[in-house]
């Protein structure tokens, strides 16, 4: 069981990092990016398209690395036993 394998605390831990890793995410993409792209006259529509923008500008140094993090992070979670 879950349970046996960590703590309530370290359980509240991941909670936490799960929830700060996805507001930066948000802020960084949904907010920096876009709006830094719209100042150039870049509209895309989707995340993924949003990222590929940035890296063609420099902001970020792979679009693909970014995508992985975040799968990486909620699979792990999953893989644990939380639900995101």
């Amino acid at each position: 069981m879950l349970e046996d394998r960590f703590t309530f605390s370290e359980f509240e831990s991941m909670d936490s990092l799960t929830s700060k890793f996805g507001r930066t995410s948000d802020i960084l993409v949904k907010k920096f990016i876009r709006s830094v792209l719209q100042h150039v006259d870049e509209y895309p529509e989707t995340i993924i398209d949003d990222l590929n923008a940035a890296e063609k500008l420099g902001m970020v140094t792979s679009a693909q690395t970014f995508q992985k993090l975040g799968y990486c992070a909620t699979r792990l979670l999953m893989n644990i036993g939380l639900k995101i």
